[in-house]
């Protein structure tokens, strides 16, 4: 079974260079062998990094030679998808030279180190998953208008791409579990804006087509593929609100809270609106999906450059409908974390690896294009960060 398997490998990337009109570089064994070693160290209990630390450099520089070579190959043989593949230039990452480790509420420091081997974890696989052609994690992680429709003789640069970037993640994840840490304890400052929805929705604007309205102090929305936000611009803040799934039509319905955000240069906030693909590269932002569908799992992401995969945990923390879950969003410096019930559900520190982080925006809203979600939003309140 196992020579069948990586011979079906073998066959699903010769398809796929030959999409871009290229021949298998000699690079490729090599990677596909390195994702799979860099995969079983990071699935080792306990984790232990420095195994892992050598392979993975070992991994991000053979892949950043053969994103060089294909995306060089790419231009010459579509010139139609020069400016496009010309766009993605690889982001310079921070250096950490201690681990920022944000606390609040009841929050250790154990379980944010936890989320951040999750993460590594998480990751690793699906950089096994991209080597593989497997769709299941190819689809995760690469943002899909990459591999599909007109960007799709550019597959073979663009699977490459996102793993040398999944190996900037996962560099940035071993420095955070290996450095110094720096523990800053956190708390709700002064309320910079609160709606409590007794009155009207003019504190937010609203996109799509769907139903918009408040009562009993709830904002009620129903709908698919569209959006809302406050129009209250935030920097660090700690944002808190109610959430309740009240009912779903189809297993593509679901909610994804963003922060902060900010429409891309040319783009308003209405681009957030309507099919996900205009969304994810008309939005700056960090967003996290809660009631997921029957995925089973919850995703924080990066969008503005695509759709990049920054922390995928199981099981999906608002999976139950018609219950309300106390929502709270951390953003602080490089950090944001996502808290559900006081529950810490993700924990992540941004490198850059997909452009500067994100300082400052609006939160917003946006309900999955792909099926129709009824639920009520109430107790908004965006407070300042301070420290303990």
């Amino acid at each position: 079974m196992q020579i069948v398997r990586h011979w079906l490998v073998f066959m699903v990337w010769m398809l796929a260079s030959q999409l871009c009109g290229q021949e298998k570089s000699m690079l490729e064994p090599e990677i596909t062998a390195l994702t799979r070693k860099l995969s079983d160290a990071a699935a080792a209990e306990p984790l232990d990094v420095e195994p892992l630390r050598s392979t993975l450099n070992e991994l991000y520089e053979k892949s950043r030679v053969l994103a060089a070579e294909y995306q060089k190959q790419c231009i010459e043989q579509h010139p139609q998808l020069a400016d496009f593949l010309k766009s993605r230039r690889e982001n310079e990452s921070a250096e950490f030279t201690e681990a920022p480790v944000v606390l609040f509420g009841a929050v250790t420091e154990e379980q944010v180190l936890a989320k951040w081997r999750e993460q590594l974890r998480a990751t690793a696989r699906g950089i096994l998953g991209i080597a593989e052609h497997d769709r299941a994690y190819y689809g995760e992680f690469m943002y899909w208008g990459d591999y599909e429709g007109e960007r799709k003789p550019a597959y073979a640069y663009v699977r490459i791409e996102q793993i040398r970037d999944c190996c900037k993640e996962l560099k940035a994840l071993v420095a955070l579990l290996t450095l110094p840490r720096k523990l800053t304890r956190v708390e709700a400052g002064a309320t910079i804006f609160a709606d409590d929805f007794s009155g009207d929705l003019k504190n937010w604007t609203c996109y799509g087509k769907g139903e918009f309205k408040v009562s009993d102090k709830r904002l009620h929305v129903s709908g698919a593929g569209l959006a809302f936000w406050c129009n209250q611009e935030l920097e660090d803040s700690i944002v808190t609100l109610d959430y309740t799934p009240v009912s779903a039509k189809g297993n593509g319905a679901g909610a994804l809270f963003a922060f902060p955000g900010s429409p891309v240069p040319g783009k308003t906030y209405e681009i957030s609106s309507g099919p996900m693909d205009q969304y994810n590269v008309g939005i700056n932002t960090y967003h996290c999906s809660l009631y997921r569908g029957n995925s089973g799992k919850t995703n924080l992401r990066r969008t503005g450059p695509g759709l990049k995969m920054l922390s995928t945990v199981t099981p999906d923390a608002c999976a139950e409908l018609k219950q309300t879950y106390r929502l709270t969003f951390v953003k602080y410096g490089r950090s944001i974390q996502v808290l559900v019930d006081g529950k810490l559900i993700h924990a992540y520190v941004d490198p850059g690896t997909y452009g500067p982080p994100l300082m400052k925006g609006r939160f917003g809203v946006r309900h999955f294009s792909a099926g129709e979600l009824e639920c009520f939003y109430a107790n908004f309140q965006a407070r300042a960060v301070k420290e303990k």
